[in-house]
């Protein structure tokens, strides 16, 4: 009997060991995440999304609604709540601190609690607190300049779409006064 008490205390001291490593090897993360200022940048990201969601659906959008619902205002009005929504639905975002432990989560996975402690180390150093800052100024011109050439792209691609809906709808329009001329 007192073996099996010992066998059964010994694994949990062990377990709860594990458990406090754990513990102390996320928490090191999680400095390291803010080190690194990868909160701010997710949620920069995030709203760079939804910005560039919006200036892309909204012009075409609001064009085909003046084009093709100009004469149905309630329609036109349901329509843009609609497309509102969708912007928003298709940038919905996790949080911040949501997107920092599930990247901190993969990234510590790779590190021992030793090499987490250097990587803190070099990040609190003046070195490592430059690197982030040229490393964070370097992303957002990075982003601004991706955003810029895929704006362009999106610009070109949705006033195709606009123009090819446009003829859809003209042609359907012609095909309907056609058949609505045969039945007179």
């Amino acid at each position: 009997m007192f073996k099996k008490c010992f066998i059964v205390a010994l694994t949990m001291l062990f377990c709860c060991g594990a458990l406090a490593d754990e513990a102390a090897k996320k928490q090191k993360v999680d400095r390291l995440i803010d080190a690194l200022g990868l909160r701010q940048t997710f949620s920069q990201a995030a709203e760079q999304q939804k910005e560039m969601a919006k200036k892309s659906v909204g012009p075409l959008m609001k064009q085909l609604t003046d084009d093709m619902l100009a004469s149905v205002p309630e329609v036109k009005e349901r329509f843009s709540k609609a497309l509102e929504t969708y912007t928003d639905n298709v940038c919905a975002k996790m949080s911040p601190d949501e997107l920092a432990t599930t990247y901190g989560n993969l990234f510590g996975a790779h590190f021992s609690e030793s090499e987490l402690d250097q990587l803190l180390q070099y990040y609190a150093s003046d070195l490592g607190k430059k690197e982030v800052l040229a490393s964070q100024q370097t992303n957002a011109e990075y982003s601004r300049l991706i955003q810029k050439e895929s704006q362009e792209r999106m610009t070109k691609a949705l006033t195709q779409l606009k123009n090819e809906v446009m003829t859809i709808v003209a042609e359907t329009r012609a095909r309907q006064a056609e058949d609505a001329k045969q039945k007179d």
